[in-house]
Formats: structure tokens, C-alpha cells, sequence
């Protein structure tokens, strides 16, 4: 089954496939761009290494999004990620390759990004259980950036079950990544937890399925002892919008390193997204702002 999942094979009997921004050291690590095609780590990310000293080593490197720029695996510069239910159905993005290897039985598991949905949707398009943890509880280090602040690496799997043990392995502190941190606590399965049910969430517009579904998840936690809360979250309808101003300003500094002298392709090798992204990224950054007043400003006289 060929779903331009894969970019790099690396040995079939190993269990893990990561997504293509996990550097591997060793192994091409491309971010799924022509600017890095050629580029060959010297080092791989903490979240590499932690699951190799479980002996769980790199099966492949797996398509996505290049850059993470994106919702439905269609950004690659290499090819589009295909679902492997029905290829003429989008896997969602920007972890497209690392949900549709996963679900096609490529891989046993596999590593994804989260920064505005990255591993839920493709979780969600492809079938599969997908973890975006809570920022800082996974160490970012080694991991290609796409918005520094926003960045969450986590995983896809089959069941929740191999989700938890795995997270168990990838998740703390490291000193190379100043805001990751321990998890302050472990709920056991007995807790019993208070629920919140944002009612931002459940407005007009919402999918009647995934209403449905939502629905009868949160009555299940209900039978278990747990109680549901209704809350309020005022300021969700704000929420695309900050992650625009943020996300594209990141991104725009991030890949700003890549210029094709210390190591990589030249510019000209970025897609149209990243280009896109990289424009709409200098209009709200700092030095963007500054050049603007100063532009505004009377001049001189000599």
C-alpha cells in the first residue's frame, strides 16, 4: 500500500515511525522540505533517545506537512499524504504520515507535533489514538521548530492503553529544553475528577456526530463517578486569532536560519505555504513593528 506516508525507510522490524521533524542522528531528517532534502542529523531529539533506551528504535521517518504548515498532509514538497481507509480522502495534517502509517499497520506507533491540531485531527481523520499533551510535559529539544511557544510533541497509537505506557517513557523534564517540566501529578484510574464542559464548544457550526459523540463519551465519565461541570471559556472566540498572530510571528523567525549557508538548500527551495507563512509572520514580529514606527516619524534636519 503505497500512502506517501514514508519519506525515509529505515528497517521494517523495528516498532517506530516518527514524524519527519524528529531529528534522528544519522538518519535524513527533512522536515518534509526541499530545503532540507539532503540534510542528515548529527544528533537526535530527546524523544528519540528516551524510546531507544526502551529498545524501541526508528522503523521510518514519516511525511507530513512541510514544516507542520498545514491540516491535511497536502503541504509536503515531496507528495501528499494519501488515507489509507480512502486514498481520496485526506489523512489531516500536519502528523498526516505519522496517523495513516499507524493505521495501515506500517508502523506499530509513532511520534506527531501538535501546535494548532496537528495530532488530533489526523487522530481523528485516520482512526487512531492521538495524544497532544499539555505544553512543557514533553521535551521539545531535537524537535524542528514550527512555533516555538505553541509546539507539542506527542503520539499516535491504536489504543490508549500503548498511548499512556508510551507517554510514560517520553514525558519530563530536560535539561536541554528550559520549559519542560515533570508531571506535577498522577491521577490514579480510582480518582474521581471534576469535568469541565466549556459551552464555547458546543455552539452552532459544531459537527452533529462529533456533538453526538462528545456527548455520550462525557455521560460515560459520568456513569463512572466523575462529575461533569458546565463552564465558561469567554475569551475561545478569540482564540484563532491570537494563534495567527502568534504562530505565523514564530514561524517567520524559525525559519529564518534556514538560508542556505550553514547547512541546507537556498530559500528558493521553500514551498508556497512556508512562503506564505513566513510573510504574514514579519507583519506582527517586533522588528517589523519597530521599522514601522520609525518609518512614521519626522525627519531631521540635517
Amino acid at each position: 500500500m503505497n500512502l506517501n506516508a514514508v519519506i525515509t525507510p529505515v528497517d521494517k522490524t523495528k516498532p517506530v515511525g516518527h514524524k519527519d521533524l524528529f531529528l534522528t542522528q544519522g538518519i535524513k531528517t527533512t522536515a518534509a522540505s526541499k530545503v532540507l532534502e539532503d540534510y542528515v542529523p548529527p544528533y537526535s531529539a530527546t524523544v528519540v533517545t528516551r524510546l531507544e533506551q526502551h529498545k524501541l528504535a526508528t522503523a521510518a521517518k514519516l511525511n507530513c506537512d512541510a514544516w507542520a504548515h498545514g491540516s491535511s498532509g497536502e503541504n509536503s514538497d515531496f507528495s501528499p499524504v494519501l488515507n489509507p481507509w480512502n486514498p481520496g480522502y485526506t489523512p489531516g495534517g500536519s502528523s498526516s504520515g505519522s496517523a495513516a502509517a499507524v493505521a495501515a499497520g506500517l508502523v506499530e506507533f509513532a511520534t506527531g507535533t501538535d501546535t494548532g491540531g496537528s495530532i488530533r485531527l489526523p487522530a481523528c481523520f485516520c482512526g487512531v489514538t492521538g495524544l497532544k499533551p499539555t505544553y512543557g510535559a514533553v521535551s521539545r529539544y531535537g524537535i524542528i521548530a514550527m512555533a516555538s511557544s505553541l509546539d507539542c510533541p506527542g503520539l499516535l497509537t491504536r489504543d490508549v492503553t500503548t498511548c499512556r505506557k508510551l507517554f510514560s517513557m517520553i514525558a519530563g523534564q530536560d535539561k536541554s529544553d528550559a520549559i519542560s517540566q515533570n508531571p506535577p501529578r498522577q491521577s490514579t484510574p480510582k480518582t474521581k475528577l471534576n469535568i469541565g464542559l466549556p459551552q464555547e464548544y458546543f455552539i452552532s457550526g459544531i459537527d452533529l456526530e462529533v456533538n453526538q459523540a462528545v456527548r455520550q463519551a462525557a455521560q460515560i465519565l459520568a456513569s463512572q463517578g466523575h462529575q461533569l461541570v458546565d463552564i465558561s471559556l469567554p475569551h475561545t472566540q478569540y482564540s484563532v486569532a491570537v494563534y495567527y498572530l502568534i504562530q505565523t510571528a514564530e514561524v517567520s523567525s524559525n525559519l529564518a536560519r534556514y538560508d542556505g549557508i550553514r547547512y541546507g538548500n537556498k530559500r528558493t527551495s521553500f514551498g508556497a505555504e512556508a512562503r506564505r507563512r513566513i510573510m504574514l509572520g514579519t507583519l506582527p514580529s517586533p522588528a517589523a513593528t519597530r521599522i514601522n514606527i520609525m518609518n512614521k516619524l519626522p525627519k531631521l534636519e540635517p
